[in-house]
This record gives C-alpha cells, structure tokens and sequence, in this order.
C-alpha cells in the first residue's frame, strides 16, 4: 500500500468510528427524551385529575349549601383555568403549584369549619387526593432519573457540535 493509501484509510476508519459514536449518543438522548415526554403526559393527566376532584368537591359542598365565601370559590376557579395541552416542565410545575395552593386552601377551610371536615365528599377526595399525590411523587422520580441520564448524554465532550446542530437542551428538573 501507498502511504496515502494508508492515511486515508486511517482517516476513513476515525470517521467511522466517530459516526458510529454520535449516532450512540443521539440515540440515548433520544432514548431519554421520548422517555421524559411519557413521564410529562402521565404528570399532567395525574394533574388534571387532581383539579377535577378538588373542583367536584367545590361543587359538592356548594350543593350541599355549605357557605364558602367568594374569594375561596374565585380562588377555586383557578383550577378551571388550568391548561394541561401540551406538557413541559415548567407547565407542569406551574399546575402543580396552582392545583397545591388551592388544595391547602380547602384544607384550612376544613380546619377551620368542621361541616366540611366531616362531609363525605371531603373524605373522599381527599383520599383520592393522596393516592394521586403517591403517583404523581412516583412519577416526578421517574422523570428525574430519566433527566439526569439524557442530561448526562448531552454533556459528553466532541457531541455538542451535534447537540447545537440539533438544537438540543438541556432539561430541568420537577421539585
């Protein structure tokens, strides 16, 4: 063989190899990505069961003529507003955060005016509340771990040429 020969074979073969390794990457990121997605449609449909319950609950002690002021059923509406289209992380955390504050407002209220401690309908969505608390807690850890392996893949050295081609991020994090 020539020694041209020989160099562009080497150079042929690194360019294998470095192709071969990019496509791995991208892969696993893929991998991880497609995974945190699952993970965000599976948060916000746990989320908008969590709204739905606290809003029937609203409306089952309207109906039962237990008095709420107007700043607490106004406070409550919020829930009505929430959008769960398409998840992200900082949908999903802003949903959470919403859905939280209006759940420890009826809890006060509950503390406050024992009728609706002891109504059935409390007890009942609140139960349901904390089996949706445990799934959802279950699922913020899920999604985490699969954050911090597509965060890991992004991070390795000679990719990110390739990750900005893509226009690839890094994600965030659910507290």
């Amino acid at each position: 063989m020539q020694p041209y020969q020989i160099i562009l074979l080497i150079l042929i073969t690194a360019a294998f190899v470095v192709s071969l390794c990019v496509i791995f990457v991208l892969t696993h990121i893929y991998k991880f990505g497609s995974s945190m997605k699952k993970r965000l449609k599976a948060m916000d449909i746990l989320l908008s069961e969590k709204a739905s319950d606290l809003l029937y609950l609203i409306e089952a002690l309207q109906k039962d003529d237990i008095e709420l002021s107007k700043d607490d059923i106004e406070f409550s509406k919020r829930l009505g507003e929430l959008h769960f289209d398409k998840p992200s992380s900082i949908i999903v955390s802003e949903n959470k955060n919403k859905i939280e504050a209006v759940r420890k407002r009826i809890s006060y209220l509950a503390v406050v005016n024992s009728s609706i401690s002891s109504h059935p309908a409390y007890k009942e969505c609140m139960s349901l509340l904390e089996d949706l608390d445990r799934a959802f807690r279950r699922c913020v850890v899920l999604y985490n771990s699969d954050l911090n392996g597509y965060n890991y893949w992004i991070d390795i050295p000679g990719i990110r040429p390739f990750i900005y081609l893509f226009r690839v991020e890094k994600a965030k994090p659910i507290n």
